[in-house]
């Protein structure tokens, strides 16, 4: 199965592609990541029934201690490209996943029990730059 997973991600060909969302649903249950293909539609990747989801941002960072909110940003001030997305087995709970991402101004391990793979149109992610 973790050969399957590992195979679907990197057919995405993720490495410096946009990545245009970061979602967390359901409490923490559901994470997605939603990575540009060609303007038109998008890879989600979902990582279902997550025990453990942390992450770093770059809010501490200089330029936006000033209260910079990404929400207020426009496309061009956004940079967050897709870097690396590695799935191992958990060692502690069997049928589990560990997951690294870089998504170069956001990183963070994700621990889960099923991985999807999948693409869907672009019109379905939330692109609140297009308003700013």
């Amino acid at each position: 199965m973790l050969d399957d997973i590992n195979k679907k991600i990197i057919e995405t060909d993720y490495c410096d592609k946009e990545v245009l969302g970061f979602c967390s649903d359901f409490f923490g249950d559901e994470i997605s990541i939603f990575i540009d293909i060609d303007g038109e539609k998008c890879w989600k990747i979902s990582f279902l029934m997550c025990s453990h989801v942390q992450y770093n941002t770059d809010a501490a960072w200089g330029w936006r201690k000033k209260g910079n909110l990404v929400r207020n940003m426009n496309k061009q001030q956004l940079g967050y490209y897709c870097q690396e997305l590695s799935v191992a087995e958990n060692s502690e709970v069997e049928g589990f996943y560990d997951v690294y991402f870089d998504l170069s101004i956001l990183t963070g391990n994700i621990t889960c029990k099923d991985i999807i793979v999948e693409q869907i149109p672009l019109e379905q992610v939330n692109r609140f730059w297009e308003t700013n």
